[in-house]
């Protein structure tokens, strides 16, 4: 695989993928998290995708999350069957639901086909093509779901 650098927004988007799976697996504080990341990888000139990141979009996504969270993930259960709770997913997976999910519903001037597009990408970095198209039939029900103008 081609190594392409990211876009500013998709490096925030990368990085807000690694920061809720983190979140959702150390038992650390929201500051202290962000703070992590300000410091040790948005701009981190040798990283192989994101050399240089969209640091306000990436903290508006995580904090909005955060606070969002239980809302989030209603919305995103009322798209998945029955058999797949969101619970049952990978933690990498239900990230990247949760991240697009929040965008889908909190920021509006982005259209739908980019949300879907920007998270495929960073997905293909974390996860196998199948979790992948998952992702993408979820998402997709997603903005059917939040937006009726998309």
């Amino acid at each position: 695989m081609t190594k392409k650098i990211f876009t500013n927004r998709r490096a925030a988007r990368f990085f807000v993928v690694q920061a809720l799976y983190q979140m959702e697996h150390l038992d650390q504080p929201l500051q202290l998290l962000l703070d992590e990341f300000r410091s040790l990888h948005l701009h981190d000139k040798s990283h192989a995708f994101a050399r240089d990141t969209n640091g306000a979009l990436f903290e508006y996504i995580v904090q909005g999350v955060h606070q969002h969270g239980n809302d989030l993930d209603e919305k995103i259960q009322e798209v998945l069957s029955v058999e797949w709770p969101l619970e049952r997913l990978d933690a990498v997976v239900r990230a990247v639901l949760r991240a697009s999910a929040f965008e889908l519903l909190f920021d509006v001037e982005t259209p739908l086909p980019v949300i879907i597009s920007e998270y495929l990408e960073v997905s293909k970095i974390f996860l196998a093509q199948g979790e992948v198209t998952f992702i993408h039939v979820v998402i997709d029900k997603l903005g059917s779901l939040l937006r009726s103008s998309d």
